[in-house]
């Protein structure tokens, strides 16, 4: 069992490298085999097909993700709290997965008919769901904010994945002082 599980994971690592740098749809079954040491028939086996190979590298990767969204997005009646545990936790996500951040952003931008937008779309659609819930649950307190709960969430969503891809392409340093001024920035749109 031992050996079935290493080789199941050395194959979502090898898949999580490609499919990171060259893109899902620009990496082919047969690279990956090449980069993890198996045959085809040894990925279908443990995956069924290329689709099955990336929603369980999305599920062993990205799980994380929504489990730590979900938990900074557990509105606390201090909407400013939330928005600063959000961004903290993305910047620490990236930090600690770089290649399944640049992955999950990548199939963003995929073809929407597309394998892999299809596959991402969940996730995409529970990470929205998380962040709606938070602005829902603020604007009980925030009179101002309703309404505009949805904008807010998506607004929210853009700023946590362009900072965590500038992060990524090194433009800035994630610390503190970065987290409070963009907590600040947006604060500030709500607010005014």
């Amino acid at each position: 069992m031992h050996g079935m599980q290493s080789t199941k994971t050395e194959i979502l690592e090898s898949a999580l490298q490609l499919f990171s740098k060259f893109g899902y749809e620009g990496t082919s079954v047969q690279q990956v085999c090449e980069a993890a040491g198996i045959t085809k028939p040894s990925l279908y086996h443990y995956f069924g097909s290329k689709r099955g190979l990336l929603e369980a590298l999305l599920q062993s990767k990205m799980s994380a993700w929504t489990a730590g969204l979900q938990k900074a997005a557990a509105y606390r009646n201090d909407i400013t709290f939330n928005i600063h545990e959000l961004i903290r936790f993305t910047l620490n996500f990236v930090l600690q997965e770089p290649l399944s951040f640049r992955l999950y952003l990548n199939l963003g931008f995929a073809p929407i008919k597309s394998e892999a937008y299809l596959v991402y779309e969940p996730w995409a659609k529970t990470e929205s769901a998380l962040l709606l819930a938070l602005f829902n649950s603020a604007a009980e307190d925030h009179g101002n904010m309703r309404g505009r709960e949805s904008y807010y969430a998506l607004s929210l969503l853009g700023t946590i994945r362009s900072y965590g891809l500038e992060l990524l392409n090194g433009g800035i340093k994630a610390d503190e002082a970065l987290i409070y001024r963009v907590q600040h920035q947006f604060m500030h749109g709500i607010f005014s």
